[in-house]
């Protein structure tokens, strides 16, 4: 069963939403660039806030599908999980 991510209160931004939906799905960051395609090192640069926010929105699509999490929620907050929408509308995911 996937936790679902759960946001500390606050500016939580990208990096902070990354980490977290990354550790609900037990993912380390080198398996979680591997699993969308990304360079190795990407998913560490994001959440150690070294890209200095040039995260493109191919990237954040990419994390997010792998994630099982909007791409509007990963990259700013807004919106449900996909299994949240699943949820919503009585979807089994």
């Amino acid at each position: 069963m996937v936790r679902r991510p759960s946001i500390p209160s606050g500016a939580a931004g990208l990096p902070e939403r990354l980490r977290e939906a990354r550790e609900a799905m037990y993912l380390s960051q080198s398996k979680l660039s591997l699993l969308a395609g990304l360079g190795r090192i990407t998913v560490h640069n994001i959440e150690e806030r070294r890209t200095q926010g040039n995260v493109g929105i191919v990237t954040v699509e990419k994390l997010a599908k792998v994630l099982r999490v909007s791409p509007c929620w990963l990259a700013y907050g807004q919106a449900l999980t996909v299994t949240e929408q699943h949820e919503h509308k009585g979807v089994s995911p």
